[in-house]
This record gives structure tokens, sequence and C-alpha cells, in this order.
């Protein structure tokens, strides 16, 4: 029987996604100043698997680019 993974899921992972971008973007914000037009675009399109990383990543990272990689 496959494994699904839950923020594979057409309804929650969006929302999982969306939930910890609330909660990340004005910690990135504050860390590296107003996001630019590429660092939204790839958030925005990053899976919610990719973004939930960022949580930890955000308090090491030097630079936006960085974290964003």
């Amino acid at each position: 029987m496959p494994t699904t993974d839950i923020l594979d899921h057409d309804l929650i992972g969006p929302a999982t996604k969306e939930g910890a971008l609330a909660v990340l973007q004005p910690l990135i914000e504050v860390r590296f100043g107003s996001l630019p037009a590429w660092a939204e675009e790839r958030l925005a399109g990053m899976h919610p698997r990719a973004v939930i990383p960022l949580g930890r990543r955000v308090l090491h990272a030097a630079t936006l680019e960085e974290l964003l990689q």
C-alpha cells in the first residue's frame, strides 16, 4: 500500500504552506528586510515540504539568497 505524504494533499498541503508562510515571512523580513519580487515568487512556488525547513534556516542563513537557495 503506497504511503501518501499529507503535504501532497491538494487541500492540506497549500493550507499548511500558507500557515507556515504567515509565520515565516515576517521573520524573514525582520532578518533580511523587505522581500524583493524574486524572493516572494520563490516562496510562492515552493512545495509545502520545502517551506517548513525555512523556519530553522532563517536563524542561520547569512543572506536571503542563501536562505532561499
